[in-house]
């Protein structure tokens, strides 16, 4: 149809972007739920060091200023200004100066992606490091929300949750994330993590699991711990209240009913919980959920 217009077309840019990298921005975009957690900034001098370690939520931790090297499972990092790296939940990760850096600046956030896979995020994880190509404007956006936390530490966060979109789809943009597995445990713990995943829901428990991986349970404990960094019941926990935030976020149930369909049997107990673990109550949660 010619334009009233005069001698003009709409171009629709279908070869401006790989299929893969549209296929994951559309995902980022609209496939996923995700919170951040907290967001702030550490302004750290020598002697200064973050040991190996395995947390419960997705860490991105962008340099502002120094020198610093990052290990992400058995992969080593240099980091400068405008760099840093994704690090899934469960995987092991420790941070320290490069060179003769002894001070610096790093954005560290916390944030919980959903839907949760158990196994990384938002697909797979296949590169941890980035590199922004206008640093800058982030550093500007998160440093607002920093300071936002003098209003409300849940402000900062809802307002830190546009720059690490952005932040993602630009990662997404640079081939960072996979549609494939990694397998890095023991097929028994892939099998128990499976198990929990497809089960939550239920009254199970870590004997039921360690039954169905084939192991006695002080043995099941001891390689789930060695392969996760956390315990077998605090991960079932984990996946509750994960699922728990996004029922919370996506549905209108009422909290009771949030409680039963994530396999907490009361849901005083559930509130406590998710208090504990969120730093807010599920209504709070709700409410700032809906306000994005």
């Amino acid at each position: 149809m010619q334009s009233i217009y005069g001698n003009e077309k709409k171009e629709d840019l279908r070869h401006f972007l790989p299929q893969e990298i549209l296929a994951f921005y559309a995902f980022i975009l609209n496939g996923i739920r995700f919170s951040v957690r907290n967001v702030s900034l550490w302004h750290v001098k020598s002697p200064w060091q973050v040991p190996v370690r395995k947390i419960n939520d997705c860490l991105i931790w962008l340099v502002m200023e120094g020198h610093f090297t990052a290990l992400v499972r058995d992969e080593k990092y240099e980091l400068e200004a405008g760099r840093g790296v994704i690090v899934p939940e469960y995987v092991a990760h420790g941070f320290d100066f490069a060179g003769d850096c002894s001070e610096g600046k790093v954005f560290v956030i916390h944030a919980d992606i959903f839907p949760y896979s158990g196994r990384g995020f938002p697909v797979y994880v296949k590169k941890y490091l980035f590199c922004l190509a206008q640093p800058e404007l982030y550093f500007t956006r998160l440093k607002t929300a920093v300071s936002l936390r003098q209003v409300q530490r849940q402000t900062a966060c809802l307002y830190a949750r546009n720059p690490v979109q952005d932040l993602l789809l630009e990662c997404a943009a640079n081939d960072m994330f996979s549609t494939e597995s990694v397998q890095n445990t023991d097929d028994r713990i892939q099998t128990a993590v499976e198990f929990f995943r497809d089960n939550f829901m239920h009254n199970i428990g870590v004997a039921d699991a360690a039954q169905k991986a084939g192991l006695g349970e002080v043995q099941f404990r001891t390689l789930f711990h060695k392969y996760s960094g956390i315990s077998p019941a605090v991960y079932l926990k984990h996946l509750r209240l994960r699922r728990a935030a996004e029922l919370l976020a996506g549905t209108t149930l009422a909290i009771k009913d949030v409680a039963g369909q994530t396999g907490f049997n009361s849901a005083s107990y559930f509130c406590l919980v998710f208090r504990r673990y969120y730093g807010v109550s599920p209504e709070v949660y709700r409410q700032n959920s809906l306000s994005l």
